[in-house]
């Protein structure tokens, strides 16, 4: 997929081919308070294209992680269910160290079991971007984490404390194109 344009179907997000892999994922929640609570901090407008409110890597076919409550895996499935719009990031040139580097800071999240760092979304909305619980994260920080394991500079482009919409801002200047995006019927 080269179109940055493309709507994928379920069937295709959930047969992106493994070696394209990781991938980053934005997806907005049409109808949850807690998503919309999360673009109102985030952006205090309304919807426009690039705000979504949440963030997670795809690791393998139908498989996503994320920081949610603690860091774990979920199945894509659960965000093709109706609700959901994804939008699919993918590094077209990247190596196998970059990818190998990913998938290691991938596991030892997973094996911590990281926690949700509510607070942050507070320091978001009262523009205190350094507010926040240490040791914690909110979705778009864990997959920035992932992302620096890589790609270490990125860390230049949307700081410390990235929220979705940062890094849907910057990803592409630092090479990512979009793979396609899932819109529910």
């Amino acid at each position: 997929m080269t179109d940055s344009n493309a709507i994928l179907t379920r069937d295709q997000v959930l047969t992106i081919p493994e070696q394209q892999m990781p991938m980053i994922v934005l997806s907005d929640n049409l109808y949850s308070r807690f998503a919309w609570l999360i673009r109102a901090f985030q952006q205090p407008r309304n919807h426009i294209s690039g705000d979504y409110n949440h963030a997670m890597v795809l690791k393998r076919p139908a498989e996503v992680v994320s920081q949610n409550w603690r860091f774990g895996t979920e199945m894509l499935t659960d965000y093709l269910a109706g609700q959901y719009r994804l939008k699919i990031w993918w590094k077209p040139n990247m190596t196998n160290p970059e990818k190998a580097r990913m998938n290691a800071k991938i596991a030892d999240m997973l094996a911590a079991h990281g926690k949700y760092d509510w607070l942050e979304l507070l320091g978001i909305r009262t523009g205190m971007r350094w507010l926040h619980i240490p040791g914690r994260n909110i979705c778009s920080e864990a997959v920035a984490q992932i992302i620096q394991a890589a790609y270490p500079d990125m860390v230049k482009l949307w700081g410390n404390h990235p929220t979705p919409g940062d890094l849907n801002a910057h990803l592409d200047e630092a090479g990512w194109s979009v793979y396609g995006r899932f819109i529910p019927d």
